[in-house]
C-alpha cells in the first residue's frame, strides 16, 4: 500500500480514467442546471456543448462536504492512515473550505489539506509532483513539502474567448477574482480576447484584452520568457478546450529559442471546464524544470495528448 493517498478536485483538468491509473481518488465539480445537478466525471463533453448551445442558467461548484467524508470513508476502510488533498486555489472556488470540513471528522487517519492557489493544468502539475513523489517512496510530509515548494512556482496563463458574459453563472462559476479585476481595469468582456493570469496569491488576474488573439499570444510568450530567465528551463502542461485552434495559435511564438522549454503534454480541459470558460480558451501552466522534469509528466500523463 502506498505510504499516503492522494484526493483532488476535477478542477485538475485530469480525467477519471487518468485519475484511476495514477492512484488518484477524484472528487467532482457540480454542475447545477434547472434543478439537476451533474457529476463532472458522469458528464461527456456533448453535455457541455449542450449547456453553452442553449445559454442555459447553470452554475458549476465546488465538491462538497459530503463528497470528501464519502471518499475519505473509503480510503480509511482500505486502512490508509494519511491523506493528501492538493486543493484548487481556495480564493477561486470552495473546494479547500469543504476538505478542512471534511477532515475534522477524521482522528485516526490524517488529512493535509493544501491550498495549491492553483487550478486546472496548473493544479494537474502540483498532482503529478506528488503522484511522482509518492511513486517513488517519500513519505507524505516530504512530497507535501516539495508539491507546496512547487504550487507556489507554478504559473497559468490563458486565453478566453470573446462574448464571455461575467454576468451568466455558466460561464465562470465561482471564479469571482475575473469579475473584480475586469471592473477594477475598466474593461468590457465583449471587445475582445482576454489574457489572464492566476497571480501567486491564487487570484485570476485580467492581463490585457485585444481582438487579436496572436497579439495575446505574443504577449504570453514573452511573459513565460521572462520568467525562465529568473527561473531556468520550463516543463509546460497545455490546456485545451473543444477547438483546438486557439492552442496552435499560442504555439507560434512559443517556437522560439528565446528560452528553453519542454512540453511534456496537452490536457482536453474537463466538461464543467468547458462550460466556465468556453470552447475555444486555451492555457498553458508551466513550472521550473528543477522542479518538475518533462520526462516526470509525460511518463505519468501515458498517451494522453501531446
Amino acid at each position: 500500500m502506498p505510504d499516503f493517498a492522494i484526493v483532488c478536485d476535477s478542477a485538475c483538468d485530469l480525467s477519471p480514467e487518468l485519475c484511476r491509473r495514477l492512484g488518484v481518488e477524484l472528487v467532482s465539480q457540480r454542475l447545477s442546471l434547472s434543478g439537476d445537478e451533474l457529476l463532472d466525471r458522469n458528464m461527456t463533453m456533448d453535455d457541455a456543448l449542450d449547456v453553452l448551445a442553449a445559454r442555459a442558467r447553470a452554475r458549476v461548484t465546488a465538491p462538497g462536504r459530503d463528497s470528501f467524508e464519502a471518499t475519505f470513508d473509503e480510503l480509511v476502510d482500505r486502512g490508509v492512515k494519511e491523506i493528501v488533498v492538493p486543493a484548487p486555489s481556495a480564493a477561486l472556488v470552495g473546494t479547500y473550505d469543504s476538505a478542512i470540513e471534511a477532515a475534522t471528522q477524521y482522528v485516526d487517519t490524517k488529512v493535509t489539506v493544501i491550498d495549491t492557489k492553483a487550478v486546472s493544468v496548473q493544479l494537474a502539475l502540483v498532482v503529478l509532483r506528488l503522484v511522482a513523489d509518492r511513486n517513488a517512496g517519500l513519505s507524505a510530509e516530504e512530497a507535501i513539502k516539495r508539491a507546496v515548494g512547487m504550487a507556489s512556482k507554478t504559473r497559468l496563463l490563458s486565453l478566453l474567448p470573446p462574448g464571455i458574459d461575467l454576468d451568466r453563472a455558466c460561464i465562470l462559476g465561482d471564479i469571482r477574482g475575473l469579475r473584480r479585476s475586469l471592473k477594477t481595469l475598466g474593461m468590457r468582456v465583449s471587445g475582445g480576447w482576454l489574457y489572464t493570469s492566476i497571480n501567486p496569491g491564487g487570484t485570476v488576474r485580467v492581463e490585457r484584452r485585444s481582438e487579436s488573439v496572436d497579439l495575446l499570444a505574443g504577449i504570453l510568450a514573452r511573459e513565460m520568457s521572462t520568467y525562465s530567465q529568473h527561473e531556468g528551463p520550463l516543463t509546460l502542461l497545455e490546456a485545451k478546450s473543444v477547438d483546438s485552434g486557439t492552442l496552435s495559435k499560442l504555439h507560434r511564438p512559443l517556437n522560439t529559442n528565446e528560452f528553453e522549454h519542454v512540453c511534456a503534454g496537452v490536457l482536453p480541459i474537463r466538461p464543467t471546464s468547458v462550460v466556465m470558460v468556453g470552447v475555444s480558451a486555451a492555457g498553458v501552466a508551466f513550472a521550473p524544470q528543477s522542479l518538475i522534469t518533462p520526462e516526470e509528466v509525460s511518463n505519468l500523463l501515458g498517451n494522453v495528448d501531446r
